[in-house]
């Protein structure tokens, strides 16, 4: 590789441009052929250890909510009204925080995945 500096006409001393030259090498076919396996896993595991978070979160959710309604048997579809207030209520400050990184997790998930399906789909 070279670089060197090109003067910048009217203003040499302050201004230049710079210009560089790469020499492309050969590509190692094993060593890339490595890279592109690690980098599936690498992404299978980071969506793996996100649904876990996820998963954690949510049963922290659910146990919560059981407490405050005094019932094991919550399902977003089977809450009235009257047990959403409760709920509303009733529940700390840190459990919005836990919705909403619930939240981010499934995003970031979705956002995996279309990544992964990029990666074993696309062309090196």
């Amino acid at each position: 590789m070279s670089i060197e500096t090109i003067p910048a006409g009217k203003y040499p001393e302050d201004l230049g441009f710079y210009r560089g030259y790469i020499r492309k090498s050969e590509i190692n076919e094993a060593a890339f052929e490595e890279f592109m396996r690690r980098y599936d896993e690498f992404l299978m595991a980071k969506k793996e250890a996100s649904k876990q978070k996820r998963e954690a979160l949510r049963g922290q959710m659910r146990d919560r909510v059981c407490e405050i309604l005094g019932r094991s048997d919550v399902d977003a579809k089977n809450l009235s009204e009257d047990e959403m207030g409760r709920i509303r209520d009733n529940i700390e400050e840190v459990y919005g925080i836990k919705a909403y990184k619930i939240d981010l997790l499934s995003s970031q998930i979705e956002f995996l995945d279309d990544k992964i399906n990029e990666f074993r789909n696309g062309t090196r």
